[in-house]
């Protein structure tokens, strides 16, 4: 019969192991140092963080909008000969919500069996100085009865 006995180690033996598994994480002469990977993961985290920031106040306002959007529609599947009253609505609610829309940027179309609804504008986002504009977008439809 063969018995298999593990040889127990010594305290010391165990903290030479974990010693040995941590070598990636602190090398001899390295403690406190910050590493090049971990500057420019923080690098890149904050800028995200800062661009998210300055978005947040876009989709909340593009959410609103179509909404808006979808009573003003609503409304004109009832009366569709009132495409201009439905047009300075939307315009109204884009004014109060402070979106950058102007008067040719909201398009209405009523067709023989729906009404379409298409709003376009750019939300600037400033980035190290610089300008970049995120393109919104709402596409809405509406059945008429």
């Amino acid at each position: 019969m063969l018995e298999v006995v593990w040889r127990r180690k010594t305290l010391e033996e165990a903290l030479e192991q974990v010693h040995a598994d941590r070598a990636y994480v602190c090398h001899p002469g390295q403690k406190g140092k910050i590493r090049v990977g971990v500057l420019l993961f923080a690098l890149v985290l904050g800028v995200a963080v800062y661009l998210g920031i300055q978005a947040v106040p876009a989709y909340v306002n593009l959410w609103y909008l179509k909404h808006s959007v979808r009573t003003v529609l609503g409304n004109l599947a009832v009366a569709p000969e009132r495409v201009e009253q439905g047009k300075a609505k939307i315009l109204a609610k884009a004014r109060e919500l402070e979106i950058p829309v102007s008067e040719r940027d909201v398009i209405l179309t009523v067709e023989v069996n729906s009404i379409h609804a298409r709003v376009t504008w750019q939300w600037p986002i400033g980035v190290f100085g610089y300008t970049v504009f995120l393109p919104l977008k709402i596409e809405e439809s509406v059945a008429l009865p």
